[in-house]
């Protein structure tokens, strides 16, 4: 797996999130995960986000929502995640609050690499045991280790099906 997929590392996770709209818990992600410390403008990356999401929804159901934006001020290709016990109003499909906040950061020329990860994170994802699983964990260190452990399998699984000839 080349480098530039490597994903929940350090810093990536905020292990509960305070805030219950969606815009101020994007805000609060970006915010207190260290990774975005690495975005060059990060009002500019903000932005992105936030214009994507008003667009359309990212709440995908079953207490997920992922977000995503594409920005020049985005070096590196990574994935965050905010947990909110509480839950966030999200306007997803069932009508339920998000509990995981995932959000996607990747430079524009990223689009491959976006989709085999969103792809493989939104498999992961629809397991209610993996999903209950996270909701578990005490601390952001044991959920990056937990999340890059089983997205590493399974993008690499997700590669290894497909057959170029």
């Amino acid at each position: 797996m080349p480098d530039k997929m490597s994903c929940f590392v350090e810093g990536t996770v905020v292990s509960e999130l305070h805030q219950t709209e969606r815009y101020r818990a994007i805000h609060e992600l970006i915010a207190r995960a260290p990774v975005f410390k690495n975005v060059d403008d990060i009002l500019e990356f903000e932005s992105a986000v936030v214009n994507r999401e008003r667009s359309i929804s990212t709440g995908l159901g079953h207490g997920v929502a992922m977000a995503h934006g594409k920005s020049q001020a985005v070096r590196n290709f990574f994935i965050a995640l905010g947990r909110s016990r509480a839950g966030i109003d999200f306007d997803t499909p069932d009508g339920l609050p998000v509990h995981f906040l995932f959000l996607v950061a990747t430079p524009p020329d990223y689009q491959d690499e976006y989709l085999s990860a969103v792809s493989a994170l939104s498999g992961l994802l629809r397991d209610s045991d993996f999903r209950d699983k996270l909701m578990e964990i005490k601390t952001s260190q044991e959920l990056e280790n937990t999340l890059s452990e089983a997205f590493s399998t399974a993008l690499e699984c997700r590669c290894s099906s497909y057959s170029f000839r």
